[in-house]
């Protein structure tokens, strides 16, 4: 509990092992934290069956690029339970919170809370090309999205299920999940 880990460089943290889970321990202000201290930061998913469970996703800095990058074939990636968040809501924000690359099929992001609040955050999940049954459910989406809460770029997904979510955005221009 209450471990932070400065992420301040491209994959700096690089879940690339098959199976790994990553549980972090806490709650609250003694949740463990993953402190982004440059735009370019990242953390990235490149294995399949990871899952990433109860972990605490900081942006300190204005215009981080990506806070957790799925890479493309990154299949049955779990993320449950995750905070992403900013140190100071009007100006540091993840402009992606969560980038998800093509083919990471059986992909499940619930339960978690993503608050860019004021920054100028373009998307709080990204779906970049074509994946197949992906499970967005129970999340709390909040933010001000020049995109969109959810956006689908490029490739068009299948069988993406949007579940049970509340989706909060600044902007009154968007409707919260756009396809592109």
């Amino acid at each position: 509990p209450g471990h932070v880990e400065t992420v301040a460089t491209a994959a700096a943290v690089a879940l690339d092992v098959a199976g790994l889970t990553v549980v972090g321990l806490g709650r609250g202000s003694r949740m463990c934290k993953l402190n982004y201290t440059a735009t370019g930061g990242t953390v990235t998913v490149n294995a399949v069956d990871v899952a990433i469970i109860n972990m605490k996703f900081e942006a300190t800095v204005s215009a981080v690029t990506i806070g957790l990058s799925i890479l493309t074939l990154a299949t049955n990636c779990l993320v449950k339970g995750c905070h992403f968040t900013s140190e100071t809501g009007a100006t540091d924000e993840f402009n992606r919170s969560i980038n998800v690359g093509v083919g990471c099929d059986g992909l499940v992001i619930e339960d978690c809370k993503m608050d860019m609040t004021l920054g100028g955050a373009a998307a709080a999940i990204s779906l970049v090309g074509a994946t197949n049954d992906v499970l967005i459910q129970r999340n709390m989406i909040r933010g001000d999205y020049s995109v969109g809460n959810i956006e689908s770029s490029t490739t068009a997904s299948t069988n993406v299920h949007i579940l049970d979510n509340v989706l909060l955005n600044g902007r009154s221009d968007d409707i919260n999940a756009v396809e592109v």
